[in-house]
């Protein structure tokens, strides 16, 4: 059975979460206008609207009566577009990592701490004192650390 009141208030400000989006689906079924569906969820019109916009897709419905061939336009909103369209959305936000911004680095590090058989910190202050790449683009020790691990752990997966 599906709650349609409870008592947790959503937080303005948040993104929509996908029951909001099923709940926006059936009021819009049940004819309320954007602004009541907003005040049924406590959400800004504009986001209600938004939403709309992302998740209506376009059907055409073809009937062949005798002869003659007629198509029908209608718009249906469906929460699961939607919410697919905002995971992918979700996935260009943000700053790029400091790799994305100089893809020569992490080949270099790799090589030099093979051959040298350094530290991941002993080669960013190899790269800071003879100015290999510019220090702009040469990440901190953390941050190579942390490509390590996260290198490591998809080549775990990947043989697992």
């Amino acid at each position: 059975m599906t709650q349609t009141y409870f008592n947790m208030k959503p937080v303005k400000g948040t993104h929509l979460c996908y029951q909001e989006r099923v709940q926006i689906e059936t009021l819009k079924t049940l004819g309320f206008s954007n602004r009541a569906i907003a005040r049924e969820l406590n959400r800004a019109p504009q986001t209600i609207h938004n939403e709309i916009q992302r998740g209506t897709t376009r059907q055409i419905k073809h009937q062949k009566p005798q002869s003659k061939v007629y198509e029908y336009e209608t718009f249906l909103y469906i929460p699961s577009l939607s919410h697919q369209r905002y995971i992918e959305n979700r996935k260009c936000c943000g700053a790029k990592g400091i790799w994305a911004k100089n893809p020569e680095f992490i080949p270099w590090a790799d090589q030099m701490m093979d051959q040298c058989k350094g530290s991941p910190g002993a080669v960013i202050g190899y790269a800071h004192r003879n100015n290999v790449f510019d220090d702009a683009m040469v990440p901190s020790t953390t941050t190579l650390y942390a490509w390590i691990n996260f290198r490591c752990f998809h080549c775990i997966i990947e043989e697992g």
